[in-house]
């Protein structure tokens, strides 16, 4: 046994009861707390409201008319659809 207790550290072996309590503390929280969900509560009755934008095309059809076959076009930029699959692949998320 005094074999083994030489090849602990000496700083260890001074402070074996500060270690051996954060253990005991890290395992009871563990226990107690690992596998816990959190769950945020918003409790102020300020809500978050964003300007709608409203951009009216003229066409020569009615958007919701199902007689008519629509064609859209969307253009954006190489550049501004590089930002967009960079935050993509960054988040993972549309």
């Amino acid at each position: 046994m005094a074999q083994l207790k030489h090849r602990i550290p000496v700083k260890l072996r001074h402070n074996w009861k500060l270690v051996a309590l954060c253990a005991a503390f890290l395992a009871v929280c563990w226990g107690l707390f690992g596998s816990g969900t959190i769950r945020p509560y918003v409790t102020t009755a300020q809500a978050a409201e964003a300007e709608t934008v409203t951009t009216n095309l003229t066409g020569t059809e009615d958007l919701f008319d199902a007689s008519v076959a629509h064609d859209v076009k969307l253009t954006f930029t190489d550049e501004a659809y590089e930002d967009m699959l960079g935050e993509y692949f960054k988040d993972g998320e549309k």
